[in-house]
């Protein structure tokens, strides 16, 4: 054997052993049976969900009352309704309902609504607590 052919045929051993780039023998790991899926997407029973609706844009509720004020953001008689308190000269920014649209009511401090609440539709900007400390004006 030359020493060309032999120079080739060492080359030729290097690139078979992979010259130190051993790859792992061991196969990858297997799903488990009780982990794989048992219906097709055609039998699901249950359709997917709907995206949520966008909501509107925030509107102002400001405070020009010489008290703390708080309202009540949605249904007040409901208990998902939300709390916000506002500083007299104060004001925040309340998100609508998924239809653009929200009630405001102004709160005593045993938590019953001092009078009748307001309803914000999506063409309303904002919401005014008037210095009587009892009355909302929407704008």
């Amino acid at each position: 054997m030359t020493s060309r052919a032999l120079a080739v045929a060492f080359a030729l051993l290097f690139t078979a052993l992979g010259c130190g780039n051993k790859q792992d023998a061991t196969p990858p790991p297997s799903t488990p049976p009780e982990t794989k899926a048992t219906t097709t997407p055609a039998q699901s029973a249950e359709p997917p969900p709907e995206p949520p609706k966008p909501k509107g844009k925030p509107f102002e509720v400001s405070n020009t009352c010489k008290d703390v004020i708080t309202i009540s953001v949605g249904d007040p008689a409901a208990a998902s309704s939300g709390r916000r308190t506002i500083a007299p000269s104060g004001s925040v920014e309340v998100e609508r309902d998924s239809e653009g649209n929200q009630v405001i009511a102004i709160m005593k401090e045993n938590n019953t609504p001092l009078g009748p609440t307001v309803h914000v539709t999506r063409g309303m900007k904002r919401v005014e607590i008037g210095r009587s400390c009892s009355t909302l004006n929407a704008q």
